[in-house]
């Protein structure tokens, strides 16, 4: 008689292991208390909630906030690479404009502690 490939206890621990991954995918994600923390020049400049709609404007970057997300709308950037990043909302979530010198960094709530600042 053959042994089955799949045994029951393989079935229930795939089966504890993505309730487990899709638990902790939602539990990370609140984007009531989802916050952009906009640093110019290495120094954080501002943070916003991503909850409210507005236009920020940092010498010649322009910055969009609608719908829960921010993305850079205009830059003098020669490649555009901040632009073409798109909108981001999810905790983590990194743009960059180098040449202006402008780092958009999403953040939950106001408890974001870094590497460097501890």
């Amino acid at each position: 008689m053959k042994k089955p490939l799949i045994k029951t206890g393989d079935i229930i621990l795939v089966a504890v292991i993505l309730v487990t991954a899709v638990l902790c995918f939602f539990s990370f994600q609140n984007p009531e208390k989802a916050q952009a923390v906009i640093y110019l020049n290495g120094e954080e400049y501002t943070r916003i909630n991503l909850s409210e709609d507005k236009e920020i404007i940092i010498d010649t970057v322009k910055i969009l906030i609608k719908n829960g997300k921010i993305q850079m709308n205009s830059s003098d950037c020669p490649d555009k690479v901040c632009i073409k990043t798109g909108a981001i909302n999810k905790n983590g979530q990194v743009i960059a404009c180098v040449p202006n010198k402008i780092v958009i960094l999403i953040v939950e709530g106001n408890d974001y502690v870094d590497g460097v600042t501890g």
